[in-house]
């Protein structure tokens, strides 16, 4: 498919597309140049996200492991801390079962 079907696929879907959306390529095309000529957003904000998601990540996937487990028991999740193995006690989370 890399010959000139593929050519010819992407010129129609570009088209079609073009024809659906009422021509938004061009009505919007002001809009297309102020987003790519932004000033780039902080990236304070991503040098934070980036250390705290390798922190939480893993608990978060236990959490969800957890979930997914109750919910094929047929029970309505309840999450414990000791569950997923948080090392501190959790304030809103009850410890006893």
């Amino acid at each position: 498919m890399y010959t000139y079907i593929l050519i010819i696929l992407l010129v129609g879907a570009g088209i079609y597309f073009t024809v659906r959306t009422r021509f938004a390529p061009f009505r919007m095309l002001k809009e297309q140049i102020r987003a790519v000529t932004e000033k780039p957003a902080d990236v304070t904000m991503t040098l934070i996200n980036i250390p705290v998601i390798l922190i939480l990540g893993k608990y978060a996937f236990r959490t969800i492991k957890d979930y997914e487990k109750q919910r094929k028991e047929g029970k309505e999740p309840v999450f414990y801390a000791k569950d997923i193995g948080l090392p501190h006690n959790v304030d809103c989370w009850r410890e006893e079962k």
